[in-house]
C-alpha cells in the first residue's frame, strides 16, 4: 500500500497512498451514480442508487483518524450504505490535521449538515454516519447540532468509533490482532488532531459527552479489534442518557470491516444498517417516539 515514495513525502504521500489503496481495491458499485460536487467551500462526493432520489440520505463521515481519507476515495462505502438505505449517500471533504487541528473538522461537519438541510433535505429523513475517526466525528457533530438547536438527524450509526482522544480503552492495549489500529498510529494521530487541547473535550472524545437528547444510534464493531472498547463505551453512555441504542458486535474481523466488499459480515453490517435507517426514518417522519 506505502511505496517509499509515499512515505518520503510524509502525511502528503501518505494520504495519496491511502486513497489510491480504497480506490484500486474497493470502487462504487454499478448500480450507484457518484457524483463530484463543490458546496460552500466544500468537496462533496454524492453516491445515488437508482430510484433512490426520495429515500433517506446519508451525511457519511470518512475516516482515517483526521490525517487521511477523502471524499473521493469513500466512493466505495458511500454507494453501499446508499444502496442499503434506498437513497443517497454524500460524503464531505472535511479539514484535516495536521494543518488543520481540532475543532476544524467539527465546524465542518456542522456547516455540511447545514448546507445538506439548505438543499431541501428534510431532517427527519437523514441519518448521519462515519467510520473510526469519522465515526467519533458523527457522534461529536450530533452533540454540537442538539446544543445549536438545530433539527436533529433521525438517526446516528457509527463504525468502530474513535472515540477517547485520551487513548485510555483496555483494547487498545488487548487487541493483539488488530493490524491497523495500533497504540502507536492512534498515539500518533491523537496528538496531530489535538495539539494540545484537552483530549477529554467530549467534542473531540464522545465517550465523554453527554448523550441526552440526541437520535437513535446503531455501533456497529469487531469484537476483536483495538476500538471495541471506545464502542462499547458509547453504547453505554447513550444507554445511560436515556437514548436509543443498539450494539451490533461482529466475530473475528476488522476494523471498519464494512468497507471489505468481499467480507459476509461488511454485507450483514450494510443490512442491517438498511434496517436500521428504514426504521428511524419512519419513526421521525411520523414524529414518534425516538
Amino acid at each position: 500500500m506505502l511505496g517509499p515514495r509515499d512515505l518520503d513525502r510524509q502525511h502528503h504521500g501518505i494520504r495519496e497512498a491511502y486513497d489510491r489503496f480504497l480506490l484500486e481495491n474497493f470502487p462504487p458499485d454499478a448500480e450507484v451514480d457518484i457524483a463530484e460536487e463543490q458546496r460552500g467551500g466544500l468537496r462533496w462526493l454524492r453516491a445515488t442508487a437508482r430510484g433512490g432520489q426520495e429515500g433517506p440520505v446519508v451525511l457519511h463521515l470518512h475516516g482515517g483518524g483526521y490525517l487521511v481519507g477523502s471524499p473521493e476515495a469513500s466512493a466505495g462505502l458511500a454507494s453501499r450504505l446508499a444502496a442499503a438505505v434506498g437513497g443517497t449517500c454524500v460524503v464531505p471533504g472535511y479539514r484535516r490535521a495536521p494543518e488543520h487541528p481540532f475543532p476544524a473538522p467539527v465546524e465542518d461537519a456542522v456547516a455540511a449538515y447545514e448546507r445538506l438541510l439548505a438543499s431541501s433535505a428534510d431532517a427527519a429523513r437523514v441519518l448521519i454516519t462515519g467510520e473510526s475517526a469519522g465515526a467519533g466525528l458523527a457522534l461529536a457533530l450530533a452533540m454540537r447540532l442538539r446544543d445549536l438547536g438545530l433539527p436533529q438527524p433521525a438517526g446516528v450509526v457509527v463504525m468502530s468509533p474513535m472515540a477517547d482522544m485520551a487513548l485510555t480503552g483496555a483494547s487498545i492495549d488487548e487487541a493483539s490482532g488488530d493490524p491497523i489500529s495500533t497504540r502507536p498510529l492512534l498515539t500518533q494521530m491523537a496528538a496531530s488532531y489535538m495539539q494540545g487541547h484537552d483530549p477529554r473535550d467530549p467534542l473531540a472524545s464522545p465517550a465523554y459527552g453527554d448523550f441526552g437528547g440526541l437520535p437513535p444510534l446503531l455501533v456497529q464493531v469487531a469484537e476483536n479489534e483495538a476500538l471495541y472498547s471506545d464502542a462499547q463505551r458509547v453504547a453505554d453512555a447513550a444507554l445511560r442518557d436515556g437514548v436509543r441504542a443498539e450494539f451490533d458486535r461482529y466475530p473475528d474481523t476488522v476494523h471498519v470491516f464494512q468497507i471489505f466488499d468481499f467480507l459476509p459480515e461488511a454485507a450483514a453490517a450494510l443490512a442491517r444498517i438498511g434496517e436500521f435507517a428504514r426504521t428511524v426514518v419512519q419513526s421521525s417522519a411520523r414524529g414518534g417516539q425516538r
